[in-house]
């Protein structure tokens, strides 16, 4: 949860920080928001993991988490694509 906070706290500083150099500020805002998915995505990589914690196991039935992660994480290169678009046409890049 600190991970999660923390990196959404580093995400929204490189997104709204007063700088010349956008293109840098918007791809470092993209990648810091993408590694809480990314490292979620990689913890069944781990021995003795499940996409779930025991808990939650609903034995037979389909794992949200791993559409949930890779959803997210697509969902901020594309904000990353939109807005690097977005910029190049007002000539800021």
């Amino acid at each position: 949860m600190s991970m999660g906070l923390l990196l959404g706290l580093t995400t929204a500083y490189f997104t709204w920080r007063p700088t010349t150099n956008y293109k840098d500020s918007i791809f470092c805002a993209a990648m810091v928001g993408s590694l809480y998915w990314i490292s979620g995505m990689s913890a069944i990589l781990y021995p003795g993991t499940k996409w779930v914690d025991p808990e939650f196991d609903a034995t037979g039935k389909a794992q949200p988490q791993p559409p949930v992660f890779a959803a997210h994480f697509v969902l901020c290169w594309v904000g990353y694509w939109l807005e690097t678009r977005r910029l190049a046409g007002q000539k800021l890049l």
